[in-house]
């Protein structure tokens, strides 16, 4: 097999080996090994110095929300940036919050302390209608009631909420039983039902449940864990269920 190659490119190969540079600058003596590479490298000593002038230092500002100093020219962008990102930290205790108003109102405690106390416990918070929300859970009421069925609430929202059942979006509606799902994924654990699937097993004993809301409650009967506590008494349960009946039974004495 006959190669060929051109002289220059093995001159040029040649000088890897034997450090050769033969084109020399006549200002400095560095040594190239092309002549391209020695012209480009003369004309740096032709050009004229400029000194650049200093940049201005950009003005400083704080941000009112996570307290980092920012540019002032960058400090809309940086603002924008928490709304974007759900993240508004409280200055003082480092908590962190979903929306700028659910800080400004978790502030009134370092500010102003839980001014609004239950009539009916210990319970204590910033926020008016959060007060009167709570007190429902004494007394029983439910002033939103539904126009298109029995069903009644404690709070606006949750009657929202319940009217898109009525609505019967098709896309949220059990192929097996029509029954009709205000979310995607209550949808797919009720299918459940139908099919006998149960994903979600006790690494402790193997139990399988069709729906992790399920497992971990079950965990807690290893575990012994009981992280919900009655408001009146302190008394420890593993099922919010379970905390609601004692509170029904136990302290029916305290609802109007």
């Amino acid at each position: 097999m006959i190669f060929t190659i051109c002289i220059f490119h093995f001159q040029k190969h040649e000088m890897i080996h034997t450090g050769l540079r033969p084109f020399k600058c006549h200002v400095c003596q560095k040594g190239f090994k092309t002549r391209y590479d020695w012209g480009r490298h003369e004309k740096t000593h032709n050009k004229p110095l400029i000194r650049a002038e200093p940049k201005p230092v950009d003005a400083v500002e704080i941000c009112h929300i996570c307290g980092k100093s920012v540019r002032k020219k960058h400090m809309v962008h940086h603002v924008n940036r928490h709304s974007l990102s759900g993240k508004f930290p409280c200055q003082t205790c480092g908590k962190v919050f979903r929306l700028l108003e659910y800080l400004k109102s978790h502030e009134k405690l370092h500010t102003e302390g839980k001014k609004f106390l239950c009539s009916y416990c210990d319970f204590r918070t910033t926020v008016r209608k959060t007060l009167t929300a709570h007190e429902r859970l004494h007394t029983g009421e439910k002033p939103f009631g539904c126009d298109e069925c029995d069903m009644k609430f404690t709070r606006s929202y949750d009657l929202t909420n319940h009217k898109r059942i009525h609505a019967g979006d098709p896309s949220k509606q059990c192929p097996f039983c029509g029954r009709v799902f205000l979310q995607k994924g209550h949808l797919t654990s009720h299918i459940r039902t139908h099919t006998g699937e149960k994903p979600f097993k006790c690494e402790i004993c193997g139990k399988a449940f069709a729906d992790k809301k399920n497992l971990n409650p079950h965990i807690r009967t290893h575990t012994g864990e009981k992280p919900y506590k009655c408001i009146i008494c302190n008394a420890g349960f593993d099922r919010k269920g379970a905390m609601q009946a004692h509170v029904a039974k136990e302290h029916d004495n305290l609802q109007m």
